[in-house]
């Protein structure tokens, strides 16, 4: 018996018929299409058609032609032509044909804008119903996909993440009325397939599924400017183009843009000087429009950024501030990109630095130069963009490549010598194969070597690194008609050979690509080296290294310059940066306040900015602040620092002490690293009774940071514990704290004076009713001296201009802490600014000679 009340002959019939069902379902899914390929014959009135429908004037070129018939009968294409060829048109033309009346073609795209300009693109320039499938329009909505499947729209712009999901391929691609219907996939960008498809973008490597997906006749169509060997394999391979003789339709007009020269030359001046793009604002601009429409291609957003500001210097006063400048990326918002775009193409944004988000398919015809800054990863990258410049019949266009001039110290040929040997010796065979050599099937879309530095002298002066340079001395190439053996198969597809080469630079494409021979264009320059001319339109601007900066002499750090300096930092930062993400440390760094503070005097504006360099970014915006506030300040002369310690004290500063390195006292915590700004736990003592180091202790320059756990208690009966020895320096020297939770015998050993030398002058401060010196402007109150099981004998002080501190009885929490009850609280120095621990506190981490042990 069985749970169903069912009878079983019932459902072994029931099951035969849903297995029959769906062998139908899937044999009828996978059928051929009900409509034929057309026939030579049916394709003769296309150019009439394609009149009729766009517009009388409209004729299809040979190329475009081509692929138009390919798709219409059935077959897949490749399609390798220059940006600005028209291939939109060869995904616009088939719906001309009353053939394909109710078709629908899905067109793969890379980015959201340019999706976005295709469909409108589509609508208003070819009369065709198109959608985009992204976030701009919605999404994969119900709604969306039902107008799909009903026929609504001609051409559905789609990403290849969208067009893979599970509720997209559910809901349209499985659609069995609308699979019948589709008339081709066109993937845009098809280089991407290669570069993206095994990367960050892996659905572009899995389109290929889309076959089993489909019924069977359905072509595919891939386009793109930049199609080298390697690539153009990798597509075969990934999308499944038959191999056959006839099986696919191979359409290759080359990607030479003879109206655009080229020009490539190295950075002749430090890059973050970014004074290699000084030719992109001229010196005698006046107006808006003396500007060219440039695209500066930078892949680092950071540098993009820079780059933007230090041409907006180069503006006169009068444009400056207008917007002229504009950075564009995908991290900034749509609206801001579109807006930005709309701008650009009416002329009144003039210069966009930018990355692949702009231009990336974008018919922006009046492009006059497109630069791009430092090599990019392949020469399809570099090419793909240059292809931006002057898309507009009859305009001339100028793509320029800075290189890093390391680029010029690669052996390419090294790399080719290496490559050749590797494939003899990999491709020799065995048995039967023996000797034939032919190379294995992924070996023609395997990338291979790196280009190594040479070790030639000269190589990089006679490969042209001093070509283009401002006094225009070396603009021949030392190597002319020198041209670099190419391996395919290498990373950058040649880029490297075109950046080196001293013969025409469309050789180099020519050999790439498989281009026509290059056929020059009156009045337009080749490329740099066949007319050295081109250079002195991309010459970078004048700059003088700055002088060697010497070594400032340093010595022990002035407290109460620190605690002004911070005072000021932190003022800076409230009155014009209160709402920025970063903290005040970063107008100035604690390591510049202890150079300020350990120099000595600073009695001049030009001293001040010898001794800052360039170690401080701010000094244009906060330079002449800075010095009137140092100017006020009473610094005392520079106090040479006790011996032993100098070489120790400038390595701490400019590497950081490893806490590693550091001696340890013995006990169950571990420390942790320091930073540079953090020196050593040491004071400088003076007092006569001063409490003795312990012997056990390391000297100052080896205790280990506040980080270290809990020590093992000393023994209180000690007798350097009971009966402290008198200690008199006759100079400034550094010495330990106890750093061990111990019990202070009565009475509490006299707190010290963290900066003794400065009061043993002449001209010293008078000293309080304690006979307890202290810094200039600061007052010494006994009253604070709250005894302290865990606290280092450390000074309190308080300006007059702040409040009282509040009484010793009201312990300070730590903001960032919890501990338990029978946990000290750190509730002495802390108060020192209690409506302000979160800024005085780190500052006063990071001083010498001011610390609190946290138990």
């Amino acid at each position: 018996m069985t749970g169903s009340s069912i009878p079983r002959h019932a459902q072994q019939k029931n099951a035969s018929q849903k297995a029959k069902r769906r062998r139908v379902e899937t044999e009828k899914h996978n059928e051929p299409l009900s409509s034929e390929p057309l026939t030579d014959k049916d394709l003769e009135s296309l150019d009439e058609h394609v009149k009729a429908k766009f517009h009388k004037d409209y004729t299809l070129k040979d190329f475009q032609l081509a692929a138009t018939n390919a798709q219409l009968q059935r077959k897949d294409t490749i399609v390798h032509a220059h940006t600005g060829a028209g291939k939109t048109a060869i995904v616009a033309a088939p719906h001309a044909h009353p053939a394909t009346q109710g078709k629908v073609t899905f067109l793969v795209s890379p980015l959201i804008a340019l999706q976005d300009e295709q469909a409108e693109t589509f609508r208003e320039e070819y009369n065709l119903s198109a959608i985009a499938i992204n976030s701009s329009h919605g999404g994969l909505t119900a709604k969306n996909m039902a107008e799909i499947c009903t026929g609504k729209y001609q051409v559905v712009v789609i990403s290849p993440e969208m067009l893979l999901t599970k509720r997209f391929t559910r809901n349209v691609i499985k659609n069995r009325s609308l699979a019948r219907r589709v008339l081709s996939i066109v993937i845009d960008e098809a280089h991407v397939i290669s570069h993206w498809g095994s990367g960050f973008r892996k659905k572009y490597g899995e389109m290929g599924i889309l076959r089993t997906l489909l019924p069977k006749g359905i072509p595919f169509v891939a386009l793109s400017a930049t199609l080298p060997p390697r690539v153009r394999e990798d597509i075969f391979k990934k999308l499944h183009f038959s191999k056959k003789d006839g099986g696919y339709v191979d359409i290759n007009i080359g990607n030479d843009r003879p109206n655009v020269s080229l020009a490539v030359r190295a950075m002749q001046h430090p890059m973050n000087t970014f004074k290699d793009l000084d030719f992109l604002i001229p010196q005698n601009t006046a107006h808006a429009t003396d500007l060219k429409k440039t695209f500066i291609y930078c892949d680092d957003t950071a540098l993009g950024t820079e780059i933007q500001d230090h041409l907006e210097e180069l503006l006169p006063d009068e444009l400056k501030g207008q917007g002229l400048i504009r950075p564009y990326s995908a991290v900034y918002s749509k609206s801001y990109r579109t807006a930005v775009m709309k701008l650009f193409k009416a002329g009144i944004v003039r210069i966009l630095v930018c990355t692949d988000a702009a231009g990336m398919g974008c018919n922006i015809p009046d492009v006059d130069i497109v630069v791009q800054w430092k090599l990019p990863g392949t020469l399809s990258m570099f090419i793909q963009r240059a292809g931006r410049a002057a898309r507009a019949q009859n305009r001339k266009g100028l793509a320029v490549l800075l290189v890093e001039k390391s680029a010029y110290g690669l052996d390419c040929e090294r790399l080719v010598n290496k490559l050749q040997a590797g494939t003899k010796s990999s491709t020799r065979g065995r048995g039967k194969g023996k000797g034939k050599g032919k190379p294995t099937e992924n070996e023609s879309t395997r990338t291979t070597g790196e280009y190594e530095k040479s070790t030639e002298k000269n190589y990089m002066e006679s490969h042209g690194v001093k070509r283009g340079s401002y006094d225009g001395k070396s603009d021949t190439h030392p190597k002319a008609g020198w041209e670099p053996r190419i391996d395919f198969r290498a990373k950058d597809e040649g880029l490297l050979p075109f950046t080196q080469t001293g013969s025409c630079r469309r050789n180099i494409l020519t050999q790439v690509y498989k281009n026509q021979p290059p056929i020059p264009l009156e009045g337009v320059s080749c490329c740099d080296i066949c007319d050295p001319s081109l250079l002195d339109s991309i010459r970078p601007g004048y700059y003088r290294a700055p002088p060697r900066q010497t070594a400032v002499t340093k010595g022990v750090p002035y407290k109460p310059t620190q605690l002004a300096l911070n005072e000021w930092r932190i003022s800076t930062y409230k009155m014009y940066h209160s709402d920025d993400q970063w903290t005040f440390e970063a107008i100035l760094g604690g390591d510049l306040i202890k150079l300020l503070a350990s120099v000595g005097p600073i009695k001049s504006f030009e001293r001040l900015e010898k001794i800052l360099g360039t170690q401080w970014g701010w000094w244009d915006h906060y330079g002449q602040n800075l010095w009137e506030t140092i100017e006020k300040l009473e610094m005392p002369e520079l106090v040479p620092l006790p011996k032993g310690t100098k070489r120790k004290e400038s390595e701490d500063m400019e590497t950081g002490a490893s806490q590693s390195k550091r001696g340890r006292i013995g006990s169950s915590g571990g420390g942790g690293n320091e930073s540079e700004a953090i020196p050593a736990l040491t004071s400088v003592h003076q007092h006569a009774y001063q409490p003795h180091v312990p012997a056990n202790l390391p000297v100052s320059r080896q205790l280990p940071s506040t980080a270290a756990g809990p020590a093992t208690p000393a023994n209180s009966n000690h007798r350097h514990y009971q009966n402290p020895p008198r200690f008199i320096h006759d100079s400034p020297a550094y010495s330990g704290y106890y750093n061990q939770a111990t019990s202070y015998p009565s009475p509490m050993p006299t707190p010290h004076n963290p900066y003794p030398y400065y009061h043993n002058q002449p001209n010293a401060p008078v000293s309080n009713p304690g006979n307890q010196y202290v810094s200039p402007g600061f007052t010494y109150s006994p009253s604070f001296q709250t005894p302290s099981r865990h606290l280092n004998p450390v000074p309190f002080l308080f300006h007059p201009d702040q409040s009282p501190l509040p009484p010793a009885s009201q312990p300070f929490r730590h903001p960032n802490s919890n501990p338990p009850p029978s946990q000290p609280q750190y509730d002495d120095l802390a108060r020192l600014n209690p409506t302000n621990y979160s800024e005085e506190s780190q500052f006063f981490e990071s001083s010498p000679g001011f610390r609190w042990d946290k138990q």
